[in-house]
């Protein structure tokens, strides 16, 4: 049986050639600017990168870009005009990657929380770390006595010393086996005795799904992205199920007064109570009506929904009556696609032409989501994200929707 750490996810190519190949690095070498960049080995006709998430290698020549994101919003040949601006002017030796589409998924793989290195254990660095284990502080020690290495995660308990007595790559979990980190190890450096280092976690923003941009919420779109996944141990995944979270864990609400159908323009709702935690703009479910809107400017137990038209995110529009119990809903649907023999999947013409044949829903228990079954060992799969953007949707800080996964593994 695996582990939950050889659940892998990575950055899709669509100009890949074959399963786990590379993911191109683009040379800025014309005359950039902090919201352009222009490039000789850009390939694609016009438009061809237009949505595209975009990030600088975290070894390019200019120090205060590397690892730094950016949301493409035109290409044209050699050319691509950026929502917003990054940091500073690329320099023409400063180089980046593109994720746009489908097709393959590489060898890159998507970043996993961000961390804080160590500064007592030296000659253990930490390479990647699962977003099983939280945000917030956890605990890397170091025993010279037997070189091992324990973690103690932010929601977790500290689990069994890993011995890295030779250089190598090793995962050390928590006590449950579910919170990892991979470490890598240099010998020569270890510290000769007993040390901890506290390890801070955050959440990186804008890695896969970009940011929604003012010019892209004034009239709405809906934007589709593909996240391909692969078991890299040699065991079986048994039982995988892929489901969705909304960004804060909160109770349910019910209606106060109606909500009319669609085509009323924008109204006002009101919760039957203030709804703790909630944030002030955000989608809410209507598990009564099976119904969805977008709501915004909420203040207390008042707030505004959007007109849903004819229906949002696969629902059909009905009206809302009183006492209708309501549920904050994730900002995002996902679907499981087709995979062809050699791996490959299905590369929409633009971030804004939806997978054909994938159904999108929006599970959030693994009961009710996405089987995957079985994964073999190096199987790989894919799972597609729709982001559906409401015209006149509201600026907000750090959204998160995440997916999850439910395996049946060893830890």
């Amino acid at each position: 049986m695996g582990r939950i750490s050889d659940l892998r996810f990575y950055y899709p190519n669509r100009n890949g050639t074959a399963d786990g190949g590379n993911l191109p690095s683009f040379t800025a070498d014309g005359a950039n600017t902090t919201s352009s960049l222009q490039s000789s080995t850009l390939t694609g006709t016009a438009n061809y990168w237009n949505g595209a998430a975009g990030f600088f290698n975290a070894n390019t020549a200019t120090t205060g870009l590397r690892g730094e994101y950016f949301h493409v919003k035109a290409s044209s040949g050699t050319t691509l005009t950026l929502y917003r601006s990054v940091s500073a002017a690329a320099g023409t030796a400063d180089t980046f990657r593109l994720v746009h589409g489908g097709k393959f998924r590489t060898d890159f793989e998507v970043p996993g929380l961000t961390f804080t290195a160590p500064v007592h254990a030296t000659g253990v660095n930490i390479g990647h770390v699962g977003y099983e284990n939280g945000t917030g502080a956890g605990t890397l020690s170091w025993a010279a006595a037997g070189s091992t290495v324990t973690w103690d995660p932010p929601i977790g308990s500290a689990g069994i010393a890993v011995t890295v007595a030779a250089a190598g790559t090793y995962v050390v979990s928590d006590d449950s086996g579910s919170c990892w980190i991979e470490v890598t190890s240099n010998a020569a450096g270890y510290a000769g005795t007993n040390t901890t280092d506290i390890i801070t976690l955050t959440r990186p923003n804008g890695i896969l799904v970009p940011d929604a941009e003012g010019t892209e919420t004034t009239d709405g779109k809906t934007r589709y992205y593909a996240l391909p996944f692969k078991n890299n141990g040699t065991d079986i995944i048994y039982d995988c199920y892929a489901y969705l979270s909304p960004e804060v864990s909160v109770g349910t609400n019910t209606l106060s007064g109606t909500v009319a159908d669609g085509g009323a323009g924008a109204q006002n709702m009101l919760f039957a109570s203030t709804p703790t935690g909630w944030p002030t703009s955000g989608w809410v479910f209507n598990s009564v009506k099976n119904d969805c809107r977008y709501f915004y400017n909420r203040s207390g137990t008042a707030s505004r929904v959007s007109d849903p038209g004819a229906g949002q995110r696969g629902k059909t529009s009905v009206a809302w009556g009183s006492a209708d119990a309501l549920a904050l809903w994730p900002d995002i649907d996902i679907g499981a696609g087709a995979m062809g023999t050699d791996n490959s999947f299905e590369t929409p013409a633009s971030e804004t032409s939806g997978p054909s044949g994938v159904t999108f829903s929006t599970p959030l228990t693994a009961a009710a989501g996405i089987s995957y079954a079985n994964l073999a060992a190096a199987e790989t799969n894919v799972v597609w994200i729709r982001n559906v953007i409401p015209a006149g949707m509201r600026g907000k800080s750090n959204a998160l929707s995440q997916i999850k996964f439910q395996c049946d593994v060893t830890g």
